[in-house]
């Protein structure tokens, strides 16, 4: 799905997907019907040539290229295994339908600008469209097909469009689009789990924490977040590590036509979404996933862009603070860094009316982690935490759910403090993970307010990129 350049001083942003452009600037042209083969053959058609320099044919996939772009037969074999190691998983296994004429005929695939006959890549990785008389094909970029790596994931994550296609559960141009790529993304770690690539795009989430999980852009500029969407993938990730992999599948294959994907999801999951959410922002705040660390290496490459995370630091002076830039969006969050303290420290927030709020603290230490919630969903919550000169990292997570506007693109205002416990104050404490780690006291009175000279304020964002969907 990507094309990883590593090593680099400020390294080059990967290439995207480009199913998203398509869908956004042609219309789908009408299917040109073929006759049918015998049910023991599967013949390979093609709309553009009967002939090509190069052709390499599998049981379902016909790999087409040319004399351009250097691509080895090694390299057109390793591309057609990626391939039908995607059938296999998501068509044998995940049980999505054959693409539109793939049970008759072989699924075409075409190496971009490696002849003048053959569709261009455009500069993407690879993307999911149709040929001329209408029957669904993938381009493969050139670099892209070269690359093992990169051929490997990409395959997957095109493969799976013409799936979702197929399916057509949901709609590009709206409120789905952000779940196309979010779960193609997702399927290429699941196709495969050994390949280093699967997480290239993960900084266009990762560094902007406050936008709701499920935004979308377009990829035009070469902005961080336009690649959002992919980098979203850790959220099926999250869902299907938690609730099993099946959750992912049927919210295509059980989903209402032109649905909303979240409210898809909270129809399937046992718990509501909202608080899906606030424990996939959890988990997010030291990457608790098996592949966490590999997660958190790919953001290193591309530490030069701009990153939202954290979105403050905290310490033991007691004084109220609002994030430096960005408050959460409704499915957003913000996650602040917690300064080691040898004091007892008391947690604060008073957030803002309207969405339902969530904080936390979250430590951890070597591989246990510990998740403390201050009870907030009013916006008001404290809790005390002893320990935190004793655990590897401490953050204070600070999350939102509106379900009652999400649509509009407002962030949600709330204030946080850590000062030193006070003394004399009688309160109950619990553990919510394993023993070792701090220990957290949760009051029962709510003692923090919102200071009056400061009123909070609701703050519609004026970023150009801020368009949530449902």
């Amino acid at each position: 799905m990507l094309l990883l350049i590593a090593a680099l001083a400020h390294a080059e942003l990967p290439a995207p997907c480009g199913t998203a452009a398509l869908h956004h600037q042609r219309e789908r042209p009408g299917r040109v019907a073929y006759p049918t083969p015998p049910p023991d053959h599967k013949p390979t058609r093609d709309a553009i040539s009967q002939t090509w320099p190069h052709m390499l044919e599998t049981e379902n996939f016909a790999i087409k290229w040319g004399n351009q772009g250097d691509i080895s037969q090694a390299d057109a074999q390793v591309l057609a295994d990626a391939f039908e190691t995607a059938w296999a998983l998501e068509i044998d296994d995940m049980g999505f339908p054959e693409p539109v004429g793939a049970s008759e005929y072989r699924f075409n695939v075409y190496i971009g600008d490696t002849d003048l006959l053959i569709p261009s890549a455009n500069g993407n990785a690879g993307y999911f469209w149709y040929d001329e008389e209408g029957w669904p094909m993938v381009v493969m970029g050139a670099d892209t097909s070269r690359r093992r790596g990169s051929a490997e994931v990409t395959a997957a994550h095109e493969f799976l469009h013409a799936l979702q296609a197929s399916v057509n559960t949901y709609q590009y141009d709206g409120a789905g689009d952000w779940w196309f790529e979010a779960t193609a993304s997702w399927v290429e770690e699941e196709a495969f789990p050994e390949n280093s690539e699967s997480a290239g795009l993960f900084f266009g989430f990762a560094f902007l924490p406050e936008v709701p999980v499920n935004y979308f852009s377009y990829p035009s500029s070469g902005a961080v977040d336009e690649f959002h969407q992919y980098g979203a993938f850790v959220f099926p990730r999250y869902i299907g590590d938690t609730y099993g992999r099946q959750i992912i599948v049927d919210s295509w294959l059980r989903a209402d036509f032109d649905t909303r994907p979240l409210n898809e999801l909270n129809r399937l999951l046992d718990d509501d979404i909202s608080d899906v959410f606030f424990a996939f922002a959890d988990t997010n705040a030291t990457w608790d996933y098996d592949k966490g660390e590999h997660y958190k290496e790919s953001l290193e490459i591309y530490d030069y862009l701009d990153n939202h995370r954290p979105s403050g630091r905290l310490d033991i002076d007691g004084g109220w603070v609002e994030p430096v830039d960005f408050w959460p969006e409704t499915y957003g969050a913000n996650y602040w860094e917690i300064e080691p303290t040898d004091l007892p420290a008391r947690f604060d927030i008073s957030g803002d009316s309207g969405p339902t709020w969530h904080a936390s603290i979250v430590t951890r230490t070597g591989d246990s982690r510990e998740i403390y919630d201050l009870d907030a969903s009013s916006g008001f919550g404290l809790a005390d935490v002893s320990g935190l000169d004793t655990v590897d990292e401490a953050w204070m997570v600070i999350a939102a759910a509106d379900t009652t506007d999400r649509d509009a693109g407002w962030s949600y205002p709330y204030e946080v403090r850590m000062r030193e416990q006070p003394e004399g104050i009688g309160v109950c404490g619990c553990s919510s993970g394993s023993s070792g780690g701090p220990w957290l006291l949760i009051a029962a009175l709510l003692l923090s307010r919102r200071r009056a000279s400061q009123p909070l304020r609701q703050q519609s964002r004026s970023a150009p990129y801020r368009r949530p969907h449902a």
